[in-house]
This record gives structure tokens, C-alpha cells and sequence, in this order.
């Protein structure tokens, strides 16, 4: 498995320094909140409390894999692709030039 600065089985809320999609991590760490085991006794599977599947639930697992995904520890990925800030909207870049 791949090294990511954050302890998987409690990440922070806020995305770590190498996070280069911040957006994806909110997202996927509210799934992973949710997504938590329920109470299980002995002989019992342990099931999500949001969902009941069988934990660990589909959406339990894609969040981590979103956490993951939303990580890079090469510092070249974190730079924008083509120059663009990540602050300023994507709204009417396409377009700017006058008709």
C-alpha cells in the first residue's frame, strides 16, 4: 500500500499539507465519519450504522480510497496544471475573450 501522511484509521478533518484536492477530502472525510461501525457482540458481524451493510460498507471503503486518492507525496503534483490558482473560480475562463 502506498505511504500517505495520515493515520487511515483516524484522519484529521483537515486535509494534511499533501492533499492536492482539499474539495475531495471534506467530502470523503464526512463519508468516512459516517460510515462507522455499529455495535456487534460476539457472533454477531459488525454492521455501518448509516448504511447496516455488512461493515466495512461499500461507501466506508470508498472513502478511504478517496483519502488516498486525494493525497500526493510528490510536491510537482500539488502545483495547478497550467498555471491556474486553485483560489480563483473556473467560471468564465473558457470564454473571456470579447465577441
Amino acid at each position: 500500500m502506498t505511504d500517505v501522511p495520515f493515520d487511515l484509521a483516524d484522519p484529521p478533518d483537515d486535509p494534511p499539507p499533501a492533499v492536492r484536492q482539499p474539495v475531495m477530502w471534506r467530502v470523503a472525510i464526512c463519508l468516512f465519519r459516517d460510515h462507522a461501525p455499529g455495535l456487534a457482540g460476539a457472533g454477531v458481524l459488525a454492521r455501518c450504522r448509516a448504511c447496516g451493510l455488512v461493515w466495512p460498507c461499500r461507501c466506508r471503503r470508498f472513502a478511504e480510497r478517496a483519502l488516498i486518492d486525494a493525497c500526493s507525496t510528490d510536491p510537482e503534483a500539488n502545483a495547478p496544471a497550467n498555471g491556474d490558482s486553485d483560489d480563483t473560480p473556473a467560471v468564465g475562463r473558457v470564454d473571456e475573450e470579447p465577441r
